[in-house]
C-alpha cells in the first residue's frame, strides 16, 4: 500500500505556523511583537505583530478597537530609547487616556504633514522608518496605492521597523505582512479578522477582549502638543 501522501515530510503542516525552532537552542522563538493577547498571537505567524513590515489594520468607522488592540504592544515599545511615531493621525491623541494604558507619552513623536495629502504622508511614514529613531510608526495615508505599500513594506524590512497603516475597509488589497479588520462590538469587545497573514489561510472573524480606552476616541484637544510639523 501507498504511504500516506501527508505523510511526506515535505508536506507544509500548519503547525508550523506557530511552531518555528530556532537550530541552536530547539526551542520556540518568537519573532513578532508580543501583540498582549493570545488568542490573537497563535493566529500570527511569528506570535506577534511583525516587527519588520507592515502591518495594515482596516475598520468601518474610527474608534471601532484600531487602537485599542495595539496598546499592549505600544505599552512595551514605549519602554525603549526610541520613539512611537505617529504620522497624520485623524484627531489629536489623549495623553491621559494612554498613559492610563500604560504608555510612556514622553517617547510619543507626532508628525502632522502640512497639507494632509497622501504624498506628504507617504513621505513622512517612508522616513520615519528610515530614520532608525522610532520603536514602530502609525500613519493613517489614506487612499494610496499597493506599490506604495509594497515600498514601505521593503524599507520597514530594511530597517527593522514595524509599521502599521490604519486604513477604511475596502481599500485595495497589498503586499503588506498583515493584514486585519477590526469591528467594534462595544466598549470592551472587538471582532477580529485576518484577511492576509505570512504562512497562512485567512482566519474566520474571532473575538477579543481589549482595554477600553474611551478617552481616545477621539479627543478634538489634547494635552500632548505636535512634535514636528512636515513639510
Amino acid at each position: 500500500m501507498a504511504n500516506n501522501v501527508l505523510d511526506n515530510p515535505a508536506i507544509w503542516r500548519a503547525s508550523a505556523l506557530y511552531q518555528q525552532q530556532s537550530l541552536n537552542t530547539g526551542k520556540y522563538m518568537p519573532q513578532g511583537i508580543d501583540t498582549g493577547f493570545s488568542v490573537l498571537n497563535e493566529r500570527l505567524a511569528d506570535a506577534g505583530w511583525p516587527a519588520n513590515g507592515v502591518t495594515e489594520i482596516l475598520y468601518d468607522r474610527q474608534g471601532a478597537g484600531e487602537i485599542s488592540i495595539l496598546l499592549p504592544a505600544l505599552q512595551r515599545l514605549s519602554e525603549d530609547d526610541k520613539w512611537l511615531t505617529w504620522v497624520a493621525p485623524p484627531h489629536r491623541l489623549h495623553g491621559p487616556a494612554l498613559a492610563a494604558a500604560g504608555i510612556n507619552v514622553q517617547r510619543l513623536l507626532l508628525i502632522h504633514p502640512s497639507d494632509r495629502s497622501a504624498r506628504d504622508t507617504l513621505w513622512s511614514t517612508e522616513e520615519a522608518i528610515k530614520s532608525g529613531a522610532a520603536s514602530a510608526v502609525l500613519s493613517w495615508p489614506g487612499q494610496i496605492k499597493p506599490e506604495h505599500v509594497r515600498r514601505l513594506q521593503i524599507v520597514a524590512a530594511q530597517h527593522h521597523t514595524p509599521c502599521f497603516l490604519f486604513r477604511e475597509q475596502g481599500a485595495a488589497a497589498t503586499p503588506c505582512a498583515l493584514r486585519i479588520h477590526v469591528q467594534a462590538l462595544d466598549q470592551e469587545w472587538i471582532n477580529v479578522s485576518i484577511l492576509k497573514r505570512k504562512r497562512g489561510w485567512p482566519s474566520e472573524p474571532f473575538r477579543l477582549r481589549v482595554r477600553s480606552c474611551p478617552g481616545y476616541r477621539y479627543q478634538k484637544q489634547s494635552s500632548l502638543p505636535s512634535a514636528m510639523k512636515a513639510g
